[in-house]
């Protein structure tokens, strides 16, 4: 049982409490004589105790603040799109990323990097030096949009499906993505990672022609 699950039950318990004891109260037997010298009968059962709408009050809002701080932290940064592209440049790979910035302003100083990495059973995320860098760009407001070139320095397994992880990064300005050769260099450069994202990506190498060899010349 999750958190908000024990929260909700605590929301629908104190919810029906209150209601029975509001049923309960208004039919209460009525036309009771009231003694003169008494006016406000003393009733000293249960049900007309004062503290009674006291503990369902706190009881409900109890649960409403345990849902509230048990909710899930909102990240700093979402990767919204994020791709493959044709290429220009034959031999080289190009990837794309869109980011939205839930708060922009915390990190205008601040410069931004797209990193893409092949995920391998038997390489470390952080230590994976087969990465690809973007160039570092300006924060100027909530949307981002990066590309990043890979010019052969990505591992690819040959005429399968590759998953490629995307990590949008941010950096001190002072720090240039020659810097960066895996992603642990990230925070220990001051930086840090915002948004993680992954797609499966077909990679398929066309087979080579096969070349017959050439006899000499002079020799039939």
């Amino acid at each position: 049982m999750s958190a908000a699950d024990v929260a909700l039950y605590i929301g629908v318990v104190g919810t029906l409490v209150c209601a029975v004891y509001a049923a309960v109260g208004y039919h209460r037997p009525k036309g009771t004589a009231v003694d003169k010298l008494d006016p406000v009968p003393q009733d000293r059962s249960l049900l007309r105790s004062p503290w009674i709408p006291v503990l369902c009050v706190v009881l409900t809002w109890a649960a409403v603040a345990f849902d509230y701080f048990t909710r899930p932290a909102i990240a700093d940064a979402a990767l919204i799109n994020y791709g493959i592209d044709p290429s220009d440049v034959p031999g080289t790979m190009k990837f794309h990323g869109i980011v939205q910035l839930r708060n922009w302003t915390n990190y205008k100083d601040q410069k931004a990097l797209l990193i893409i990495r092949t995920i391998f059973g038997d390489k470390d995320r952080m230590t994976d030096t087969w990465i690809a860098k973007s160039v570092l760009y300006t924060i100027d407001g909530p949307a981002l949009g990066l590309v990043t070139i890979d010019k052969d320095s990505m591992r690819f397994a040959p005429n399968q499906m590759n998953m490629v992880e995307y990590d949008f990064a941010v950096l001190p300005p002072d720090i240039t993505p020659d810097q960066i050769r895996m992603l642990s260099d990230i925070p220990r450069l001051g930086g840090k990672i915002l948004a993680v994202n992954a797609q499966g990506v077909p990679i398929i190498v066309a087979p080579q022609p096969e070349t017959k060899p050439t006899k000499p010349e002079g020799k039939k």
